[in-house]
């Protein structure tokens, strides 16, 4: 279990929340924590996937009565706060006090299904600028095997565009990247004017065009971009929010929330095809990467002008004593 508390009293999202039906168990994994997430009349529960009886996985069981979780082992039932409710073995017996399931904190916010396994330091991450005029879109999950500060840095890296996401995001001869900005504002890290030639920009785009991007870093594995208009006073067309499911240090499930002022007579599907070529783009390249985990030391990696936001995440990750995901020295030193 981890025990960085920079990671595990945040919260990390699990599921669509369209796929966590009434009367279904839906298993997943949160910092090497398996789960059971379901939801009753009265709302969505998040709990550890083991019975305390004899450790099997309560996601192999079924709900029954619309509140209450049965073992598939031997038929346990616990009710909506986890406690044991009936032992069908010993009916009309006492039920001992610990006969009860972990229970995790849980939320549904922007489509998407929030844990977080230890005790919640802070509120759920905002997603800045989405309003009723955007259409929100869940893509993914996309599993992915390294970690979620790397998937965060490629995340940030425009450079790569011409290379994986040629004929898309980008494509030769345009490779050369212009300056932008890094600041430090509050908590997050901002990064402005970032601009790239695109030949499709988006899952509705046409024509080439300059497209200006900015970001935030909201916490440490969730990134939100902005795609700027080029008119100053309309707003921004695309906003992505990029959220990381770490499961284990080198095994990640991405989410990007779709955030668009355009395409309201479109099916998701349209928008999430797009989102899936971009990514199983990147997936090759960045499972290639070694160390799976990111390299906080500078030292230890070659960097160029233009990494100057990774280089940022970098050093900000190492001054709030991240441990989760990272390198925290260069091997043989």
């Amino acid at each position: 279990m981890v025990i960085d508390p920079i990671i595990k009293e945040d919260w990390h999202p699990v599921a669509n929340s369209k796929d966590v039906k009434l009367g279904i168990l839906y298993a997943a994994n949160l910092l090497g924590e398996d789960l059971v997430i379901w939801r009753g009349e009265d709302g969505i529960r998040a709990w550890r996937d083991q019975c305390p009886h004899r450790g099997s996985k309560l996601s192999l069981g079924e709900i029954r009565d619309c509140d209450k979780v049965v073992c598939p082992y031997h038929g346990w039932q616990f009710d909506s706060e986890g406690i044991c409710v009936e032992m069908p073995a010993h009916p009309g017996r006492d039920i001992p006090a610990r006969a009860r399931v972990t229970v995790f904190s849980v939320a549904e916010k922007y489509g998407l299904v929030w844990v977080c396994v230890g005790t919640p330091k802070r509120d759920l991450l905002h997603f800045h600028g989405v309003d009723q005029d955007y259409k929100l879109v869940v893509s993914g999950p996309y599993d992915i095997e390294t970690s979620a500060p790397r998937a965060v840095e490629n995340f940030l890296d425009l450079a790569h565009f011409p290379f994986v996401h040629s004929g898309y995001l980008g494509e030769e001869p345009f490779t050369q990247m212009e300056e932008y900005e890094v600041d430090f504002v509050g908590e997050e890290i901002h990064i402005n004017n970032a601009k790239a030639y695109q030949p499709r920009a988006n899952a509705s785009s046409d024509a080439p065009l300059k497209v200006t991007y900015s970001y935030k870093i909201i916490r440490p594995f969730s990134v939100m971009l902005t795609k700027e208009p080029s008119t100053s006073d309309l707003k921004p067309s695309d906003l992505i929010l990029m959220v990381n499911q770490p499961m284990y240090e080198d095994r990640t499930r991405v989410w990007f929330v779709l955030a668009m002022n355009y395409g309201f007579d479109k099916p998701d599907k349209y928008f999430q095809d797009f989102q899936d070529t971009i990514f199983l783009q990147d997936k090759a390249v960045l499972e290639s990467q070694s160390p799976k985990l990111l390299p906080l030391e500078l030292a230890a990696e070659l960097h160029q002008p233009s990494d100057k936001s990774s280089v940022a995440y970098r050093k900000w990750l190492k001054s709030i004593g991240l441990s989760f995901g990272v390198q925290l020295c260069q091997e043989g030193r």
